[in-house]
Parts: structure tokens; C-alpha cells; sequence
């Protein structure tokens, strides 16, 4: 398999060894510490925690960096990145492609819609 296909591969069994997890366990608070990852203290784990934390919160960066990079391009290279969500606050630091943080983007596209709609 070439590298890429073995690469998404990996991605999906993790996407879908998470899902089983959350199943089986319940969104509990130990479970959201485990799915919001923090930023390690090196890029490089020296355990096997340590290593999975670290590849668990860079991967993730560069999953978001690679997406807005395409983006960006297929909207001639100018573009503002807004982030949203629950990991937001966490990724935007380690990037310089996310331009401004917003945690209510989606309640504000909801207050403008309703708005409109009066």
C-alpha cells in the first residue's frame, strides 16, 4: 500500500477506535481530558504516552494546517481562517495560517439567519 492510502488508513482506525471508545464509555469528563489534547512539553515523547499525546496534538495541527493550506489555494490564496469549536482555542496558537478565534461563529450565523427570517 503506498504511503499516503496506509496514512489514511491509520487516521480512519483511530477515528473509528475513538467512536468505539465514546460508545462504549459515554462522553464523560475523563474522556473529554483524553480527546482535547494539550500541548506536549516536547515533539518527540519519551514514552509511549508520551509519544501518543504528542502525536495525538501534532497531528492534529497538521491535519488543520494541511486543510487550510488547500483551501486557501483553491480560493486563489486569499483567505481568512476563523476557528471555531471545541479545539480552537488549543490549535490556534500553534499556527499562523488560523487568523482569529471565534467560539460562537455558529451562534452567530444562527442569530443572522433567524434575523433575516423575521
Amino acid at each position: 500500500m503506498e504511503s499516503t492510502g496506509m496514512k489514511n488508513r491509520v487516521l480512519q482506525e483511530i477515528v473509528i477506535s475513538l467512536l468505539i471508545f465514546l460508545t462504549n464509555h459515554g462522553p464523560s469528563k475523563r474522556v473529554h481530558r483524553y480527546l482535547i489534547p494539550w500541548k506536549p512539553a516536547q515533539v518527540i515523547g519519551r514514552t509511549t504516552v508520551g509519544a501518543m499525546e504528542s502525536g495525538l496534538f501534532w497531528g492534529y495541527v497538521g491535519m488543520v494546517e494541511g486543510l487550510v493550506r488547500r483551501m486557501t489555494e483553491e480560493l486563489g490564496g486569499n483567505a481568512l481562517c476563523i476557528a471555531t469549536g471545541g479545539l480552537a482555542d488549543v490549535i490556534a496558537p500553534e499556527t499562523s495560517l488560523i487568523h482569529h478565534v471565534d467560539q460562537d461563529l455558529t451562534l452567530h450565523g444562527l442569530r443572522l439567519v433567524w434575523e433575516r427570517n423575521q
